[in-house]
């Protein structure tokens, strides 16, 4: 489902996005739940539940800002480096995380967790904010 290259190259153009001088230091580090993983991509048409599957726990993510996105204006994708989506960041505290990214300022997510209940993954981002 990945290809070595396309993720070194996505993992370049996303962090290449992003000015490091603006976090120096931790600001926050907390978890949350990922939300829609029950649905297919829509860009993709890849099963959310094999995209967790085959992701590994401790596998960097990419959290990309949705501004098409109809049903909510501060969607954040929760991307692989090879653009397959997870799903998507908390509605209830999305905006904030919006804002930062669109502010260039990074916001580190990390897989730590896969619960696998009653047929369905779930996952458990960790997500590190910067000053």
């Amino acid at each position: 489902m990945s290809n070595k290259k396309t993720k070194r190259e996505n993992r370049e153009n996303y962090l290449g996005c992003f000015d490091y001088e603006k976090f120096p230091d931790i600001k926050k580090v907390y978890n949350i739940k990922v939300r829609g993983v029950t649905f297919e991509n829509e860009d993709s048409g890849t099963d959310r539940q094999l995209v967790i599957a085959d992701t590994k726990i401790g596998e960097h993510l990419m959290l990309i800002p949705e501004d098409d996105n109809k049903y909510d204006e501060f969607a954040v994708r929760i991307v692989r480096w090879d653009g397959f989506a997870l799903g998507y960041f908390p509605q209830i505290s999305n905006r904030t995380i919006w804002k930062k990214i669109n502010n260039r300022c990074f916001v580190d997510a990390e897989l730590i967790e896969k619960p696998y209940i009653d047929g369905i993954y779930g996952a458990i981002v960790k997500i590190t904010e910067y000053e």
